[in-house]
């Protein structure tokens, strides 16, 4: 599916580099509030701002349970390194029993919660436009926070010039920015099956897991909950190390004390939105 903003296409002339058409296209903004989690696609829009003059730029990470701890140090380190104004807003999830309770449509729920945040953030410092970082893969998933983020106004600069995951991954490693190469994240949210009610110990369990089996040498992992059975997903060129004695063994102790009843590896290996094959 193409993506549209909400006023229209993005005149991003495609006889130039992508950098220069998502610079262009920014320029036009004349101020901003940045949906930054520091992640691969929002760094690259936010240098795109660090690198224009006389824009007013603000970068705004929500901090909820659903986001690693070591996210939120990532972006504020991110902020600084690229010289940018910064805020980081904490959103309480317990009084939104309803995102909670996990239902299908809860990526919509809770990124119309986060980016009102944002949203009010924006209108209290002046800034006339909101963006996040969405480049045009992410609307091949089902993602129905997308459609959240246009309700609430956001633009999605990167996907309107037309640029994929990989495209900022290449732009990324010209700019010299130490993201191009990070693994892709996700809120820990989405780990857990529908229906399945969120609770902090889940989210706990699964951070402390993830950030294990990365600190092994592992990247691209995720560790899918189901009551208290954990699924395991590396990346295909993995697979076959992570079934190696002593690397099970490890993780059998780490999960087991966690309180993980059951670990399993999938053997079709790491892949975005697994979660929504079923």
């Amino acid at each position: 599916m193409k993506y549209m903003s909400t006023d229209g296409p993005a005149d991003c002339t495609m006889d130039k580099d992508p950098y220069s058409r998502l610079l262009d296209d920014l320029h036009r903004y004349g101020s901003m509030a940045v949906a930054f989690s520091g992640g691969v696609d929002s760094t690259m829009l936010a240098r795109a701002a660090a690198d224009l003059s006389g824009v007013d730029v603000l970068l705004v990470t929500v901090h909820t349970v659903f986001q690693p701890e070591q996210e939120i140090r990532r972006a504020g380190y991110m902020a600084e390194k690229l010289g940018l104004a910064h805020r980081v807003l904490s959103v309480d999830l317990a009084e939104r029993p309803d995102i909670l309770a996990n239902p299908r449509d809860r990526c919509y729920w809770c990124k119309e919660l986060l980016f009102s945040r944002i949203r009010e953030v924006a209108r209290e410092k002046g800034l006339s436009t909101l963006v996040h970082g969405a480049n045009l893969d992410d609307f091949s998933d089902f993602r129905p926070g997308m459609k959240a983020a246009e309700e609430l106004g956001f633009r999605a600069p990167l996907a309107d010039c037309g640029l994929t995951k990989q495209m900022i991954r290449q732009c990324s490693e010209k700019l010299g920015l130490e993201t191009w190469n990070m693994p892709s994240g996700s809120c820990l949210a989405a780990r857990i099956p529908y229906g399945e009610l969120i609770t902090s110990e889940k989210l706990s369990m699964i951070e402390q897991a993830e950030e294990m089996i990365c600190n092994m040498g592992f990247e691209n992992i995720r560790v899918r909950l189901k009551g208290t059975d954990a699924r395991i997903e590396v990346a295909q060129k993995d697979i076959e190390r992570f079934a190696r004695q002593d690397v099970r063994d490890r993780v059998l102790a780490c999960l087991k004390q966690s309180g993980f009843a059951h670990i399993s590896l999938d053997l079709q290996g790491y892949r975005t939105g697994s979660m929504n094959e079923v």
